[in-house]
């Protein structure tokens, strides 16, 4: 696998959620993690939620996949409703 980012973004990203784009590498070795289609930000390209583990903290990764590469477009913390989604396998 390879990654790509912006690293404003990425900037931008670990000030406002605590979180860089190369801890988010993590979450695509979890074996638990799960992969969503987001229908509603694929304008254009497709977009995907991975939801998973990095460091121990339940994480969503916005990000495309082409081929071998992934490029990250935001992480965060999962919300309360999003986490109790990821734990009933509603996702």
């Amino acid at each position: 696998m390879e990654f790509e980012w912006d690293d404003n973004k990425d900037f931008i990203n670990t000030v406002k959620h605590g979180i860089s784009f190369v801890e988010t590498k993590m979450v695509f070795v979890d074996p638990l993690r799960v992969d969503i289609f987001d229908r509603e930000h694929s304008d254009g390209e497709e977009r995907w939620k991975v939801f998973g583990f990095a460091g121990g903290v339940l994480i969503v990764v916005s990000c495309t996949m082409d081929g071998n590469v992934i490029r990250i477009i935001f992480a965060r913390k999962l919300t309360k409703k999003e986490t109790e989604a990821y734990y009933y396998g509603y996702y």
